[in-house]
């Protein structure tokens, strides 16, 4: 067995019917459009044995290969939020941060329209 990748649907809202997709992560290489296959599987799925009826993603504006993997999708972009980062004695901590104008990074928030 080959792990190809991981996916989920997080941040469920039952009362509004919206989830997110989470942590769409690319593994080992897989036939073409696996991934795309996948997810679009996983939604299908939550719509149809969770009752879900709206989707969204939220991914970081340097992600240049998951950004026009969940475009193509049919997610499309509501709005981008500045991040900052905090340096700690464990690592790096990103937030957003509505007032950092000269954020080189930011939180892109996508709905899926499919």
């Amino acid at each position: 067995k080959q792990t190809i990748g991981y996916m989920g649907i997080g941040f469920i809202d039952w009362e509004a019917g919206y989830a997110e997709a989470d942590s769409v992560v690319r593994g080992r290489s897989g036939a073409k459009g696996i991934m795309t296959s996948s997810l679009r599987t996983l939604l299908a799925w939550g719509h149809g044995q969770l009752g879900l009826q709206s989707y969204g993603v939220r991914v970081r504006s340097d992600n240049s290969s998951a950004l026009p993997f969940y475009h193509n999708i049919g997610f499309v972009e509501q709005k981008r939020v500045p991040l900052s980062c905090r340096t700690l004695s464990n690592g790096l901590v990103w937030y957003e941060d509505q007032n950092n104008s000269n954020a080189t990074v930011s939180l892109v928030y996508q709905k899926f329209l499919g």
